[in-house]
């Protein structure tokens, strides 16, 4: 329900890295557990490599408030 949603923002913000992890790969067990992952979905936003916010759940809304919110102003492509 949500991966469309989550596809559409990545291709809207595209200043922003969006990264998918497939919690079921045994691979990653250990970032599940660092990051107290218990739900799927659960998002998790970074600024300079800290942890500064996270949910789980659905939420197409929290989803793109919370991307803007912590999203870097876009590159300028103006001349100077």
């Amino acid at each position: 329900m949500i991966a469309p949603i989550y596809s559409k923002l990545s291709t809207k913000y595209p200043h922003v890295s969006f990264v998918k992890i497939d919690i079921d790969n045994n691979a990653v067990q250990s970032t599940v557990t660092d990051h107290s992952i218990t739900g799927v979905p659960t998002f998790v936003f970074y600024k300079g490599g800290r942890r500064v916010e996270s949910f789980s759940g659905a939420r197409p809304d929290l989803l793109e408030d919370l991307v803007r919110k912590h999203a870097p102003p876009p590159k300028s492509t103006a001349a100077p």
